[in-house]
């Protein structure tokens, strides 16, 4: 009986804290979507509480003025490309490694190329990486960001 009456106030405290991991994250979404909705005027008045009016051109605003196409197109062309490149490179790799069955000394020295590979931070390959970028001149090329995006992932 004890037990049966500590299970449900277990479960209560639970559903509370539940509760109040739910409103911390739906609570910030909430105010953004009314935020995205409000009048100019209507932010310093009413940040954080329900738009008086609400006003739907705002989205075609920031479409329009924020030229969200060619973001847009930009967006899918280094996805596209990167899934491309990744997928082709951990293909190969994983095959080699399927197909050969590294034995011995070999298995030592494929998993110590992947624990250094994953060991190395960021930061001390970005500033390198930035120079010979600048050097062969693929500063704000697509070709830097696929590049970036695949060294990134090989790499980290």
């Amino acid at each position: 009986m004890a037990t049966a009456r500590f299970r449900q106030r277990s479960s209560y405290v639970n559903h509370v804290i539940l509760f109040s991991f739910a409103l911390v994250i739906i609570l910030p979404c909430l105010v953004l979507i009314f935020n995205s909705v409000k009048p100019s005027s209507e932010f310093g008045a009413n940040p954080l509480g329900f738009p008086n009016e609400i006003r739907f051109m705002n989205y075609y605003d920031a479409w329009v003025n924020g030229n969200y196409n060619q973001i847009f197109m930009n967006s899918f062309i280094l996805v596209v490309g990167t899934l491309i490149l990744n997928l082709t490179v951990s293909g190969m790799a994983a095959f080699s490694l399927a197909v050969l069955n590294p034995k011995g000394i070999q298995t030592a020295i494929v998993g110590l190329y992947l624990l250094v590979g994953i060991s190395i931070p960021a930061q001390l390959y970005i500033l390198p990486l930035f120079l010979m970028w600048k050097s062969l001149s693929l500063l704000d090329t697509i070709l830097k960001c696929l590049t970036q995006l695949r060294l990134g992932r090989s790499i980290n």
